[in-house]
């Protein structure tokens, strides 16, 4: 007993010295310190990698949206000069419309005048039909040979209600017509611009022109991922190299400190297994001994009765079988009483007596 005391007592002290002068906490946070600095450096290293590459990839970018803006605005230059002349054109047809319109409506509304009018507005009504002519007509197109204006007869202007009328009449005509003429132009060249036709555009292949190969070489580039190496330039490989370099340092330090903290970890475990075997061996030779030491106690002890036994004179027989063959043969008669009742009364009655006088007996 002495002896496994010894062993457990100093497999004890053994794990407490380890524990009172180990390195396991030192270790754990030297190893937490340098992972966390590796970790900060990889990133630092990814960061200014990413950075460098991704504004080199941005200037590469920029120079394509330049070649290619730069032929976009060449383009719409061209079409946009298309259109602007096809716009004009349908703007002036939207003002000849307009006034076409304006006019009409005067001169019917010259003409109502007219027709109501007397002899002493003929004057008047003559000079106002002269300025309408000269409005619709001047500048456009030549006058059809019935409304011909003769300036050197601009001072006769004596002309009846009913001539009046007649002109007025045949400058509605001309007017309504000249009318459907312009708003056929209109529909057509709205559809046409609608199409994209008459803009006379430039036959040649947009394709072949300098900016436009140099934009497709420059973003065949990109895409392909060609020139990659000159994207770093050699200031920077020479700090990525330097950043590696010291992630490689730290990283062996790591290895080291991982290394030392799973030899201290199994040397404590170790001498807590070699602790507990000892205490085990300890406690079960302690209850070994103690069971020896009440075994001893116990071996001389006697035990005594109040009074001794008594034995039997003779051998005594057991009533507990003729009881039982009593108690069979009584419900066997009354079951035999129950089917026989109503036979006769007396028969019941002396099987009733022969079965109490066989129970007596017994």
């Amino acid at each position: 007993v002495q002896q496994s005391r010894d062993a457990y007592e100093q497999s004890q002290k053994a794990l407490e010295d380890f524990l009172s002068d180990n390195t396991i906490g030192m270790l754990r946070r030297e190893i937490s310190e340098t992972q966390q600095i590796i970790d900060n450096l990889s990133t630092e290293r990814l960061s200014s990698l990413a950075a460098i590459i991704g504004k080199r990839l941005n200037a590469r970018t920029a120079a394509i949206e330049q070649y290619l803006e730069a032929q976009t605005l060449a383009n719409t230059s061209i079409i946009s000069e298309a259109m602007h002349s096809q716009v004009t054109l349908l703007a002036s047809y939207y003002a000849t419309r307009n006034e076409l319109e304006q006019l009409l409506e005067e001169t019917r509304a010259m003409r109502d005048q007219t027709a109501n009018g007397g002899p002493a507005s003929s004057r008047s009504n003559s000079l106002a039909l002269v300025l309408l002519k000269a409005r619709a007509f001047a500048g456009t197109e030549e006058l059809p040979g019935n409304l011909q204006v003769s300036l050197s007869n601009a001072g006769d202007l004596q002309q009846t209600n009913a001539d009046l009328v007649q002109d007025l009449d045949a400058l509605i005509t001309v007017l309504v017509a000249r009318q459907k003429t312009v708003a056929d132009q209109i529909t057509k060249l709205s559809a046409d611009l609608s199409q994209g036709k008459r803009l006379n555009l430039p036959t040649t292949n947009g394709d072949n022109t300098p900016l436009q190969q140099a934009a497709a070489e420059q973003a065949a580039n990109l895409f392909s991922l060609k020139g990659i190496e000159t994207l770093l330039p050699e200031s920077a490989m020479s700090s990525d190299a330097a950043l590696a370099t010291l992630i490689d340092q730290y990283a062996l330090k790591l290895n080291k400190a991982e290394s030392q903290l799973e030899a201290q970890e199994a040397r404590k475990l170790d001498l807590t297994n070699q602790r507990d075997l000892n205490r085990d061996a300890y406690t079960t030779i302690l209850k070994k001994q103690n069971e020896v030491r009440i075994s001893a106690t116990l071996s001389g002890s006697e035990v005594r009765f109040a009074s001794s036994a008594v034995v039997p004179d003779q051998r005594v027989t057991s009533r507990l079988v003729p009881i039982a063959v009593g108690l069979v043969v009584g419900l066997l008669i009354g079951l035999v009483v129950a089917l026989i009742r109503g036979a006769t009364g007396d028969g019941v009655r002396v099987i009733g007596k022969a079965a109490k006088g066989l129970v007596g007996s017994n």
